[in-house]
């Protein structure tokens, strides 16, 4: 089988930062929307100079068994036709145009999901997801937050510039809901937080 390109693990901050590569991307789609598909996914996941030595088949090797997505700031408005890559482990969705959260109830093996500056209006679809750990949710359109929609193995969450973060009980739904939660909008949740905010 041909060989991976070099990945790096995902940041643990709220903020995802510009590269050079996400910049091009948003400069060459700004005013195009983009479909999830097998090409995006590699136009914008693989390395070029690997995928031009490769015949179909290993191409399509290589595609399937990538473990982090690439697709932030390419105007994707619906997120669909990702089925065939259950060995996803990170998914960067960030500054999209997407309205709903679906279509990832395959991918069991996901960890980390960044949909940060998109317009999600419902939390929804995200229980399925039983390996889940880092949810990035910032900047998007959620005023009410329903926390039996999240799955409870989540430890890291981002909700800041929502307004659901402005209701009263926000952060004790969140802590009561998850018991391996470590972090609410970077904002560290130890043990005796967790006990203040459980008796507020």
């Amino acid at each position: 089988m041909a060989e991976k390109r070099e990945e790096t693990a995902p940041p643990t901050d709220e903020e995802i930062k510009f590269d050079e590569k996400s910049v091009e991307a948003y400069k060459f789609t700004k005013d195009k929307t983009n479909v999830i598909n097998s090409s995006l996914i590699s136009k914008y996941c693989l390395d070029p100079k690997v995928v031009s030595s490769l015949n179909e088949e290993q191409k399509l090797d290589l595609l399937l068994d990538l473990e982090i997505l690439h697709l932030e700031w390419l105007n994707i408005r619906r997120i669909e036709n990702l089925d065939a890559f259950d060995k996803v482990k990170s998914l960067y969705l960030q500054y999209n145009r997407i309205e709903k959260i679906e279509n990832l109830d395959h991918l069991f093996s996901l960890e980390f999901l960044a949909m940060q500056g998109n317009r999600i209006r419902v939390v929804e679809n995200l229980v399925d997801l039983p390996n889940l750990v880092y949810l990035n949710l910032s900047e998007n359109l959620i005023d009410e937050l329903d926390v039996k929609e999240l799955p409870v193995s989540l430890e890291l969450v981002y909700f800041k510039g929502n307004g659901c973060t402005k209701k009263k009980d926000y952060q004790f739904s969140l802590v009561d809901h998850l018991d391996r939660l470590e972090s609410i909008d970077d904002e560290e949740i130890t043990q005796m937080k967790r006990l203040k905010i459980l008796n507020m």
